[in-house]
């Protein structure tokens, strides 16, 4: 790992986004070779730290819940609605 890669990786965990700070090299090198936009590349970094601190979000409530260990996050997350169905075409 090269010295930029450290400083990105070390600012995203101190502005606390650690998804970001572990994935944005891969999610990088995936956009290189697609030629994929600076706007797209930018956005798939911030979906990936939101979906993450979604997951983060389930999994303290449900530890907090105090359900019984046989329900698992998986069943829970079943049980939600689609993100974003207001976007769907009829």
């Amino acid at each position: 790992m090269n010295l930029q890669m450290q400083r990105i990786q070390a600012a995203c965990l101190e502005l606390k986004l650690p998804a970001m700070a572990l994935e944005w090299s891969a999610i990088a090198d995936r956009c290189a070779g697609q030629n994929t936009s600076l706007a797209e590349f930018l956005e798939q970094l911030l979906q990936l730290e939101l979906d993450a601190r979604m997951l983060r979000t389930r999994e303290t409530l449900f530890k907090l819940a105090g359900l019984p260990s046989s329900i698992s996050l998986i069943m829970i997350s079943a049980l939600q609605p689609v993100r974003h169905a207001s976007n769907c075409k009829n």
